[in-house]
């Protein structure tokens, strides 16, 4: 039974891996892993309704990982915002660094600069929301699920880490 499971473990893997390599993306649940047109950045995300994404990257030049949201309010490249992370398993506060205006249309990318936050808070709960404060006393609110987030993160690590031909260390930020 043991040889049974590594054996399918091994070729779950390589299929995750062979997923990833090929630039195809693969579901889990309300989450899926892939890789970026460019090729350089492996990513597990999910969509809202409104269209925002929440991913977790990891880009190859750098060997790094971290956690991203999309959103629609406009910010200055390199500057930091406070911003509140809420989900059925617990809360947090978090700052958010501006990456700038994404290419694909008119959301802009924010960082989250503690990466180990979000991902506890990420991958304990089944649903996560991210308030930004706006300039008029005002919060967006951007919602997610979190169905999948666990499973499909743990996948794109063990890929990526193959990929890069490293053993995890703590300034991989996975």
């Amino acid at each position: 039974m043991t040889a049974l499971r590594s054996l399918l473990a091994i070729i779950i893997s390589s299929l995750i891996l062979v997923t990833v390599v090929s630039g195809q993306s693969t579901s889990f649940m309300d989450w899926s892993i892939g890789i970026s047109t460019d090729k350089t950045v492996a990513y597990a995300a999910t969509i809202n309704r409104t269209s925002q994404v929440i991913a977790k990257r990891c880009t190859f030049s750098t060997k790094d990982c971290s956690w991203h949201i999309s959103a629609k309010e406009s910010c200055e490249q390199g500057e930091s915002y406070a911003a509140l992370v809420n989900t059925d398993k617990g809360a947090g506060h978090v700052t958010l660094i501006c990456d700038g205006q994404i290419d694909s249309g008119g959301d802009y990318r924010f960082t989250f600069s503690d990466w180990k936050t979000i991902e506890n808070l990420a991958l304990a709960g089944t649903r996560i929301g991210v308030a930004i404060p706006l300039q008029s006393d005002n919060f967006i609110v951007y919602r997610f699920s979190l169905v999948g987030a666990k499973a499909s993160t743990e996948r794109l690590e063990a890929a990526f880490l193959k990929l890069i031909d490293e053993k995890p260390k703590d300034r991989v930020k996975i």
